[in-house]
């Protein structure tokens, strides 16, 4: 979770857990994605951060979505794309799923 923190600049809340993570270890053009899930009693605080962040529509592609066969959000609440830094493009989808937001992310760097 410290990787996912530093890299996208958002702070998970307490007993988010880390449900899925892919990082093939790219030396040219690094790239990771991850579906992490946060309990509904403490979605709020993420959210809020993720509000704050400047809007971007950078096109990346050949991203590594496909490459997962777990990344599947069902019903999407929220979807955000900013530039992390001047290099790291973000982009997260958050679905509700019962009592758990399940959080999708994928970071490019460039």
């Amino acid at each position: 979770m410290n990787k996912i923190e530093r890299e996208t600049g958002l702070t998970f809340p307490e007993k988010s857990r880390l449900d899925q993570f892919f990082d093939p270890d790219y030396f040219i053009d690094p790239q990771w994605v991850a579906k992490i899930i946060v309990p509904a009693s403490s979605y709020e605080s993420l959210r809020l951060n993720l509000l704050t962040k400047p809007d971007d529509n950078t096109v990346s592609s050949g991203g590594l979505v496909d490459s997962t066969s777990w990344w599947k959000p069902l019903n999407v609440v929220l979807t955000k794309q900013y530039l992390a830094d001047r290099q790291t493009l973000v982009k997260v989808v958050v679905s509700k799923e019962n009592e758990e937001y399940e959080v999708f992310i994928e970071c490019v760097v460039f």
